[in-house]
């Protein structure tokens, strides 16, 4: 296998054939026993393998893949597939959701505080008055919304909008900085 681009000691793979997160978790372990100083990413920054690294990466190798990650035009395949260091136009929205999706994802990494801090902001300043978020009925998928059983009242969307993000926030701040929510 052919190792394609070497930046900040992430090496991105661009093989069609290694596609898989099987194939991610055998390359992986691969470095691992090599005590290699680096990590192999698919070009595809797919979800699957981001969610199997948070607490195995040193601080200088996450904070590295974190920054190509942010800004790479196809996102977080299967995820949120834009720029995630760009936010959603609308915040009531489904794109915004999947925004969302994209943050609890890189939450788990201990650089993301610092890297994504911009994200705590935007939700916070979106915070409606009662204190409640609400991302309107658009962004009930049946994945992450609803909560609840049933939308029919206002109160039960905001409530399950408040739940996710309140819990989104917690990830962020926990033990790095204080947030009041």
């Amino acid at each position: 296998m052919a190792l394609c681009t070497t930046s900040l000691h992430i090496i991105i793979c661009n093989e069609p054939h290694v596609n898989t997160s099987f194939d991610f978790l055998l390359l992986f372990q691969y470095f691992l026993s090599a005590n290699a100083a680096f990590i192999v990413i698919h070009s595809g920054n797919s979800g699957y393998q981001l969610a199997l690294l948070p607490g195995l990466l040193t601080t200088e190798i996450e904070s590295a893949m974190l920054d190509y990650i942010l800004p790479h035009t196809r996102g977080i395949v299967y995820i949120y597939n834009s720029p995630v260091n760009v936010l959603p136009e609308v915040f009531a929205s489904k794109n915004a959701s999947r925004y969302l999706s994209a943050m609890e994802l890189l939450a788990a990494y201990d650089s993301a505080s610092k890297k994504l801090g911009f994200v705590v902001k935007w939700l916070l300043d979106n915070r409606g008055a009662d204190g409640m978020w609400d991302m309107g009925a658009a962004v009930k998928d049946g994945i992450h919304f609803p909560l609840s059983d049933s939308w029919r009242k206002p109160e039960d969307r905001k409530s399950d909008c408040t739940a996710r993000i309140t819990k989104l926030i917690k990830m962020y701040t926990y033990d790095r900085m204080v947030v009041e929510v």
